[in-house]
């Protein structure tokens, strides 16, 4: 779960467009899958059951992308991304995205975003096909604690797959 900061200390100019493009009006806010909101906290078990739904309702959907990511850190930060379309429809429309985050090592800031790269259009993957990317950032901070996301949109703006890419 990526941690979008807006209006504190560890907001950055790439978080802040991130919440005014999903016009986020309230925190906690969690977003699933690219929509599917859970907006606010209400009451703890109220905001867990709402939540815990909407990931069981996402595990259960079989993904029809694999893919797979591995991050450089020497000489600046350079990501490499393999997209496979495992589903039998073709997929068109496609954006691969790339977030670095940081574990800030305390109990609320394990995902902190500090960059968000601009999405990498894929355009159509045939049943079966892929594609290979390198993707390179120009994140200036510490790199101590820093990862990346990876992740596949639809057209839709729907998350398809997801990864992880760390030391």
């Amino acid at each position: 779960m990526l941690q979008y900061h807006s209006g504190d200390k560890y907001a950055t100019p790439a978080t802040e467009a991130k919440a005014a493009e999903y016009g986020v009006r309230g925190f906690p806010s969690i977003y699933f899958d690219g929509g599917n909101p859970a907006i606010g906290a209400g009451s703890e078990q109220s905001a867990y059951n709402a939540q815990t739904s909407k990931i069981v309702a996402a595990l259960a959907t079989p993904p029809s992308v694999a893919l797979s990511a591995a991050v450089s850190f020497s000489g600046g930060i350079t990501l490499t991304v393999a997209v496979t379309n495992t589903g039998a429809a073709a997929l068109s429309g496609l954006k691969l995205y790339v977030v670095l985050y940081e574990d800030l090592g305390t109990a609320e800031h394990h995902y902190t975003v500090r960059d968000v790269l601009p999405p990498v259009a894929i355009g159509g993957l045939g049943s079966g096909a892929g594609q290979q990317f390198s993707v390179k950032s120009s994140y200036g901070g510490s790199q101590t604690n820093l990862q990346a996301v990876v992740f596949i949109k639809s057209a839709s703006g729907e998350v398809l797959q997801a990864a992880l890419a760390g030391r």
